[in-house]
């Protein structure tokens, strides 16, 4: 009997039919084809695209598995860093993804996507001192980096640093992000700056009034500033979003007064 042709010109049948398969969004078909071409050829880029669509198809034991053998084979396959992580916190094994990112932003030291992403895995972990070096090092390798911005600014608020949330916020000033514009008036309220906090959650206000976090923390700020008749419609807002609850009845019985 003839042996069944595996290669054409040289290349895996099944790395082929892997390859498209995946290109097409087939994750779970091409699987099979990329386990006989690791198995047929050990190499780099087969590996990393059976690791990236195991990833794909949500078999994340499957991609940690390639992709830590791909690191193995090559440390310096810069880009499977960040994939290794994700897919070890798709697993629910953040020690481990932090460590990868870690390892990853030593080895490519420019790459915003991965610094960002140790970042947010070390303020998962509680491990402020990293998420603020990660999110920082983000930032200063792309400046208008939004995202990283936003989620330092959260850790700097969390930890009562306005002044340092304000440095951030001063960078976007030009940016009318709803997100930012909430976070200028925490800082401002923190550092007693009352006027250009009321400015800011005013402005706010066009875009959380239907967020009733922000409703309830904007009429304390009213009413904390002696603001009582301002905070009325806020209160009235709160009571149209949750008819039942109480504190909002009483409260605005107590405004009215």
């Amino acid at each position: 009997m003839r042996k069944k042709k595996e290669k054409i010109a040289g290349v895996s049948i099944h790395q082929r039919l892997a390859e498209t398969l995946s290109t097409s969004g087939a994750f779970e078909e091409a699987l099979p084809h990329y386990r006989k071409a690791v198995k047929e050829q050990f190499e780099a880029n087969t590996i990393f695209g059976y690791g990236f669509t195991a990833l794909q198809a949500g078999q994340h034991q499957t991609a940690i598995q390639q992709f830590e053998d791909l690191l193995s084979l090559d440390p310096e396959y810069y880009s499977v860093y960040l994939l290794l992580g994700q897919a070890y916190e798709l697993d629910e094994r953040l020690e481990e993804a932090l460590e990868t990112g870690i390892k990853g932003c030593k080895q490519d030291s420019y790459n915003k996507d991965l610094l960002f992403f140790t970042g947010k895995i070390a303020l998962k972990l509680k491990d402020d001192s990293n998420a603020e070096k990660y999110l920082r090092e983000a930032l200063a390798v792309d400046t208008e980096f939004i995202e990283a911005a936003f989620v330092l600014n959260r850790l700097l608020l969390s930890q009562e640093d306005y002044n340092g949330a304000l440095e951030i916020l001063h960078q976007f000033q030009d940016i009318e992000d709803p997100r930012f514009i909430l976070d200028e008036a925490k800082a401002n309220n923190g550092i007693e700056k009352y006027e250009e906090a009321l400015n800011a959650y005013h402005r706010a206000y066009i875009y959380f009034k239907e967020d009733q976090d922000f409703l309830k923390e904007y009429a304390y700020f009213l009413i904390e500033d002696g603001k009582r008749t301002e905070a009325i419609p806020i209160v009235m807002r709160l009571r149209e979003l949750d008819p039942t609850n109480e504190e909002w009845q009483d409260m605005l019985v107590s405004l009215e007064e």
